[in-house]
């Protein structure tokens, strides 16, 4: 979203950034900077940046890239970043989010969701999210391992949600018995539960 923001002219990137718009890019690196020892000239890599994407090269902090998954391309590579930057920094990072622990996603269908879905799986966490329409439940469902509820886990344990209120999807989670800490993604103090 903050490339199109950036493109309508209703988002300024930060001071030392490029003025071109992305936030993520992908490619081969072409140089390094001293001390990095983590990656080398013809590595293929994704990375976080804070503008510039769009440009032909970019630079950015090496702790900023990850490397490209086998079997996925650079196009679909680009896109990892900024999902997986925030969900595993707010969520495991600052949240502490640890492996048997219940973990309640708003809005699983979202890039963010489906990131925090498949992450929270991965990590073992025992994971509930909120959906507020016929396919996006269905969207959710795709993200079970198992491709159907009920069945062993790591599942995904799938609240209909069609008020977009949030009441009654706080009320069925508590009535599924999560508890723990409701972490909001951006820079807001998490509220005890």
């Amino acid at each position: 979203r903050p490339d199109a923001l950036q493109r309508a002219g209703s988002y300024a990137p930060p001071p030392t950034a490029s003025d071109l718009p992305g936030l993520e890019a992908s490619g081969e690196i072409v140089a390094i900077g001293s001390g990095v020892s983590q990656w080398a000239v013809g590595d293929q890599v994704c990375a976080l940046l804070p503008g510039g994407g769009y440009a032909e090269y970019v630079a950015t902090p090496a702790a900023h890239c990850l490397p490209v998954p086998d079997g996925m391309g650079l196009k679909e590579a680009a896109c990892l970043p900024e999902t997986y930057f925030t969900v595993f920094s707010n969520v495991f990072q600052r949240g502490g989010l640890k492996a048997g622990e219940r973990f309640l996603v708003h809005g699983g269908s979202s890039g963010i969701g489906t990131t925090a879905i498949q992450l929270g799986k991965l990590f073992g966490a025992r994971v509930f999210t909120t959906a507020g329409s016929d396919a996006k439940c269905a969207a959710c469902h795709g993200e079970n391992a198992a491709g159907q509820d009920g069945v062993a886990p790591p599942l995904v344990h799938i609240i209909y949600e069609p008020s977009h209120h949030g009441d009654e999807a706080f009320q069925r989670a508590t009535e599924l018995g999560v508890r723990g800490h409701h972490w909001p993604f951006g820079d807001m103090p998490p509220v005890e539960g």
